[in-house]
């Protein structure tokens, strides 16, 4: 019996045990260098779009659910409890 009839033997036997467990080397060393690969990805969806999205949003809250009222001569909108 060579080597590799050995090694697969063995394979088998710790498969059907439930005790295999296959082991990743390198993974600690590339997490570490791909920490910051998708945080622009974050900031754009999490800063940027809402930054855009949230003031047309509100606007047109206030707009569609909004009071107007004369205030000192000039007509205002009061925002709805809506968007509170």
């Amino acid at each position: 019996m060579g080597v590799a009839d050995c090694a697969r033997k063995c394979c088998v036997e710790h498969l059907k045990a439930g005790r295999f467990t296959p082991r990743l080397r390198g993974r600690g060393a590339e997490a570490s260098r791909a920490r910051g690969e998708f945080s622009g990805y974050t900031i754009l969806f999490n800063v940027a779009f809402t930054m855009v999205l949230g003031p047309l949003i509100g606007g047109w809250l206030i707009h569609a659910f909004g009071e107007r009222r004369l205030i000192n001569g000039e007509e205002a909108i009061i925002p709805a409890p809506v968007i509170f």
